[in-house]
């Protein structure tokens, strides 16, 4: 968390300023039955934007266009089948990169929890077979991704097990 901080001050992103700049005036609560959980806010030209968490399946079935910049591009099935696969990822990244709060993964040792390991595995073979094989693909809406493409959405979503085993050596090798 702190490095996610670090990393949005950074970038100018103070929490303080942008609920003085995107005041909240609205919330809907997260519903198992509608999977997701949104805000309402007001910029200083009084313009609203909502905010959305949940499942990543529902929001890409709500999802109809990407926002470029300052204009929207369409949501294709290529572009779904791209972002579920690397939110998959960033998932099981996440997993690994949090089996210990203060130790790195490569300490531990990648396969001194053979289950986790395993449903790591297991997810990641699922993944595959719905984005690459044909009968699958109609039911779970997604189309094969190129070489390149794979290999873009692995660098992606690898960014949180850096910055989670970055946030280790930050908070815990400092105090050693």
């Amino acid at each position: 968390m702190i490095l996610i901080l670090l990393v949005a001050a950074k970038a100018g992103l103070w929490k303080d300023k942008l609920e003085e700049e995107y005041p909240r005036i609205g919330e809907i609560p997260f519903d198992s039955t509608r999977k997701l959980m949104s805000t309402v806010h007001k910029d200083l030209k009084g313009q609203a934007w909502v905010f959305t968490k949940g499942s990543i399946e529902e929001i890409l079935r709500r999802s109809s266009a990407i926002a470029q910049g300052q204009s929207h591009e369409p949501l294709t099935r290529h572009g779904q089948t791209m972002t579920f696969f690397t939110l998959t990822m960033f998932q099981m990244f996440h997993v690994l990169a949090i089996r210990s709060e203060r130790d790195y993964l490569w300490t531990i040792g990648l396969f001194s929890n053979p289950k986790l390991m395993g449903a790591v595995l297991l997810t990641i073979v699922l993944q595959m077979a719905i984005t690459y094989s044909p009968p699958l693909q109609p039911i779970f809406h997604t189309t094969a991704l190129s070489l390149s493409e794979l290999a873009a959405c692995i660098v992606v979503s690898s960014t949180v097990f850096v910055a989670v085993e970055g946030e280790k050596g930050l908070r815990y090798r400092r105090k050693a």
